[in-house]
């Protein structure tokens, strides 16, 4: 430093290049740094100056700035230097390019014995490492040799987490995870960090430690260590384990902390890709059938940024409808569709959509609306089975909205089994108790006669139908469904209510009432969801490839 303040005008630039050389070999980079910058603002020497330059990319290098020192090392006339491609090795493994390294080292190797002991302990200490990365044992403990008669590479831990690692190359993993250890508790900074990633990730290895011990320790790891690449394994390690133990909350929010902290790195989009994997196996792989539907939704607002695009993410946000028309959150699956039909779908798939949006909407007891979204999204050249659909909903829905007779026109064009229990639907919400009863008993058919019991559906239809025909004050009708049915609904759990139901009119009383109250909720929203049900297996079945099993819808 006297030398460099003292000297010569005309000696002054070398007495700052010995000055700053020095500051380098003592791992000062940030000293050094400014001892370059002084030389180029007093005009001593060019940016561009061989040893200028090296020694500033030497500089950049040691402040952790890899991207920097690599732009002043592409300067044609760094290209072929040895020492040059020293640092440039050392930049490139900072920058996580471990193969470009190891072939710069090779390069640099015949400048290595010119440079101070502390810098040539630091490229043999990093040529250790590199092959240690690449799994290249026998290379790693030939070069270690040489740190034998060189000063510790970064201070004795350092050179004790190499030692460890090359005994966790050599098959000795019981030595390498006790060297581990101890370095884990005894050594700070960036060898006691490192040393505590790879004891976990060993000890998981080996069997020594079990998960939940590994993610404490990682848990505690990235709470104190922060902004390189230890931090940026420890954090893809802890998703995976969170992953593995069906933690997912905690796995995608660990995920978006390491996306923030190192968005460029190729683990971290690797990582990404994997975990967006996962999410949708969640809704649309096996994992929809074990994670619980309330669970499922809240990870889904919480992380939307994790959906697929294209078709499968699609498919996944019309599955999400389907949880949430399953727990009654009708707003919710209605406005997912909504958004599915006015930006994502076209044609025959968009009318196929509507139709389950103007299903929701019937649910949610939203007619009008639902008649809205069937008239925005008509087309002609529809599949007949889908052109079917929309016509039972839009008869449904005019029902609903007071327009009977144009919805019994519409039933009355349809033709089927189908048909005959629309038109009874639609006579029933219309409160045309006469009819409605007439047109049920019509849609059950020989039923009654039939050796199987009657289905779920087929019970409703008997009840809806004495209901009915008691509202309309048709004794003689429910005497004739009495004698059709007794048998059948004797049978079934709700026997003592169509007792009640079927009992004489002038015994009508409170327990009538609420039967009847009851049945024409639950009447109609069974309906509903069946055909919602059937719409989505429909949809899935078309979906799905050949060969290949729809999901359950």
């Amino acid at each position: 430093m006297g030398a460099a303040a003292m000297a010569p005008v005309d000696d002054r630039q070398e007495a700052r290049l010995d000055l700053a050389r020095f500051y380098l070999a003592r791992q000062r980079p940030a000293d050094a740094k400014a001892v370059l910058g002084a030389i180029v603002d007093d005009g001593g020497l060019s940016e561009r100056d061989e040893r200028l330059s090296i020694m500033r990319a030497a500089a950049e290098v040691g402040l952790g700035r890899a991207k920097e020192a690599r732009a002043i090392l592409a300067a044609p006339s760094l290209r072929l230097p040895s020492e040059a491609a020293l640092w440039r090795a050392a930049a490139e493994a900072e920058d996580g390019q471990t193969g470009m390294a190891r072939v710069s080292l090779k390069r640099g190797a015949p400048a290595l014995d010119d440079l101070p002991p502390e810098l040539q302990a630091r490229f043999v200490g990093l040529d250790v490492t590199l092959a240690l990365d690449a799994g290249d044992a026998a290379t790693a403990a030939a070069e270690f040799e040489k740190l034998d008669v060189l000063p510790a590479i970064d201070g004795v831990a350092q050179r004790d987490l190499v030692r460890a690692r090359l005994a966790e190359a050599l098959g000795r993993a019981d030595r390498a995870i006790a060297s581990y250890e101890s370095l884990a508790k005894r050594a700070g900074g960036a060898a006691g960090a490192e040393a505590d990633l790879r004891g976990v990730e060993l000890g998981l290895k080996t069997g020594k430690i079990d998960a939940p011990a590994a993610i404490d320790r990682l848990e505690r790891l990235v709470t104190g260590w922060r902004g390189d690449w230890i931090e940026a394994s420890a954090l893809s390690r802890l998703i995976q384990l969170y992953a593995d133990a069906a933690r997912w909350r905690d796995a995608f929010s660990t995920l978006r902390v390491a996306v923030q902290a190192f968005p460029d790195a190729d683990g971290t989009r690797a990582l990404q890709d994997k975990m967006q994997e996962r999410f949708t196996d969640l809704f649309l792989g096996a994992g929809a059938e074990t994670l619980p539907k309330l669970d499922a939704l809240a990870l889904f607002y919480d992380f939307k940024e994790m959906s697929p695009g294209g078709k499968r993410g699609d498919e996944l946000v019309r599955r999400l409808a389907d949880k949430l028309v399953e727990v009654d959150l009708f707003d919710q699956a209605a406005d997912l569709l909504q958004y599915q039909i006015d930006n994502r779908l076209a044609g025959a798939a968009r009318a196929q959509v509507a139709a389950r949006a103007a299903l929701v909407d019937m649910m949610n007891g939203k007619p009008a609306k639902a008649l809205e979204v069937l008239r925005k999204t008509r087309q002609a050249d529809l599949p007949g089975s889908l052109l079917r659909t929309r016509l039972r909903l839009e008869a449904r829905a005019l029902a609903e909205t007071g327009r009977v007779d144009l919805a019994l026109e519409i039933a009355d064009g349809l033709e089927g089994p189908e048909a005959s229990r629309l038109k009874a639907d639609i006579l029933w919400a219309a409160r045309r108790w006469p009819e409605a009863g007439e047109a049920l008993e019509t849609a059950l058919g020989s039923a009654w006669r039939a050796p199987s019991p009657l289905d779920a559906s087929q019970r409703s239809d008997v009840m809806r139908a004495a209901i009915a025909l008691s509202l309309a004050e048709d004794g003689f009708g429910i005497d004739r469904l009495r004698q059709k049915f007794s048998a059948k609904m004797a049978d079934g759990p709700q026997a003592s209510a169509f007792e009640v139901v079927t009992a004489p009119i002038e015994a009508r009383g409170d327990a009538f009432r609420e039967i009847a109250r009851t049945v024409a909720a639950s009447a109609s929203f069974d309906a509903f969801m069946k055909e919602y049900r059937a719409r989505g297996a429909e949809e899935a079945a078309a979906a799905a490839p050949s060969g290949a099993q729809p999901p359950k819808a």
